[in-house]
């Protein structure tokens, strides 16, 4: 049988899927879950992990932001998409905000963006407050 899903596709989406990425010498399969972010630098993108290694990928971070947006990562910022699992704190400062992250990394969040992480936090507050 003949597989129609296109290159570089994710195997699946939701909780459990998996991103292909192909290096110079490798093509490397990853879990989204253990993906902490991914910042652009021009037409590469750096991937951050849980584990601290981090990798340079030739892919822009539209390729991610299409790919990974499907297991709930949020772009936050013209140059930074982020798993929220491994948000911790969320600033909201007078014209742009920054998300803090669990290995202490502080992305930015752009203006336009503030709005919709200041809504995902509340609806996670209002999702784990125990009201007894």
């Amino acid at each position: 049988m003949v597989s129609t899903k296109k290159k570089n596709q994710p195997a699946s989406t939701g909780p459990n899927s998996k991103i292909v990425v192909k290096t110079k010498r490798h093509t490397h399969i990853f879990k989204s879950d253990d993906i902490v972010r991914c910042e652009s630098d021009r037409n590469y993108t750096m991937i951050y992990f849980s584990d601290g290694k981090k990798m340079l990928s030739s892919k822009t971070l539209k390729y991610f932001d299409d790919h990974l947006t499907k297991s709930g990562f949020l772009r936050i910022h013209q140059s930074h998409l982020i798993n929220p699992d491994f948000m911790t704190r969320f600033e909201n400062g007078k014209n742009t905000g920054s998300v803090t992250l669990s290995d202490s990394t502080s992305v930015p969040v752009s203006f336009r963006k503030k709005t919709s992480i200041r809504e995902f936090f509340e609806l996670f507050e209002m999702k784990y407050t125990n009201y007894e």
